[in-house]
């Protein structure tokens, strides 16, 4: 996709918006439509998050953001009518019983059977129970899945507020090295690239957190580098390493010559 998108511009077709959301949404329909044949809607969100973010930053312009907010809106306020009167006809085109009574939850974790808001419930209590210091290592109370989607839990009540504020303050660290990282490249391709995995792991950290404190609904994203999953961890330790070699061919060593930051944010800007 980042390729597309540079390629795009290259071509210096600014005025063809149409056409590269053509070409970004042909790239994107195949992976997509296997994602949501599993099912798993929370991945095929984060791949048109991803998508969405890339456009965005790849410089469309003004109108075409402002018609897809407008249509982005009307469907999220048809997807909200059909959830709320018509629950029957999603789930015709493939949505599950489960992802609704997780949007109840979300909504109203008391309105619906105690076993669908449990995971919820159990968490937030157990990052409450954490004070601003937390419990130690000892649990006290149980939350299911606490080592994949729920770790953001067991961080809140085993180091309390202390704990989740220094693990926040890392991961913004971490996206100012990919944000900065960004604008120092050559190329309009690296560029594009860093910024996916940016909008990646910003999304993940966001979703996952809110999720566990009750403020987005639940779904199968994990917490970057903390969540248990080999492929999830290989996945961020592979994107990590495709910044750092992006990095290595646009840096100089701090030993040698220093490097013309103007030139590289006038070829930026082209």
């Amino acid at each position: 996709m980042a390729h597309v998108i540079a390629k795009h511009r290259q071509t210096k077709q600014r005025a063809s918006d149409i056409l590269l959301i053509g070409k970004v949404l042909g790239v994107l329909i195949i992976p997509l439509i296997f994602i949501l044949k599993q099912p798993d809607l929370g991945t095929a969100i984060v791949f048109i998050i991803i998508t969405c973010g890339m456009l965005f930053i790849g410089g469309i312009s003004k109108k075409i953001i402002a018609l897809a907010i407008l249509i982005g809106g009307t469907i999220l306020g048809l997807f909200a009518y059909l959830v709320i009167f018509n629950r029957g006809l999603l789930l015709k085109i493939g949505f599950e019983n489960y992802q609704f009574k997780r949007i109840d939850t979300w909504f109203d974790g008391s309105a619906v059977d105690a076993d669908s808001a449990f995971n919820v419930e159990q968490a937030v209590k157990a990052i409450g129970s954490g004070g601003y210091f937390g419990n130690g290592f000892e649990s006290q109370v149980y939350v299911p899945e606490r080592h994949t989607d729920f770790i953001f839990s067991m961080i809140g009540e085993t180091t309390g507020m202390i704990g989740c504020a220094i693990l926040i303050i890392v991961y913004f660290f971490l996206m100012y090295y990919l944000i900065r990282t960004c604008f120092m490249t050559k190329t309009l391709y690296h560029t594009y690239v860093i910024s996916g995995i940016l909008i990646l792991m910003s999304f993940h950290m966001f979703q996952n957190i809110a999720m566990n404190i009750g403020l987005m609904p639940v779904t199968g994203i994990p917490l970057p580098f903390i969540s248990y999953g080999g492929s999830s961890i290989l996945a961020n330790m592979l994107s990590l390493g495709i910044v750092l070699a992006i990095q290595k061919n646009h840096y100089e060593s701090v030993f040698g010559k220093k490097r013309q930051y103007e030139e590289m944010a006038t070829n930026f800007e082209e």
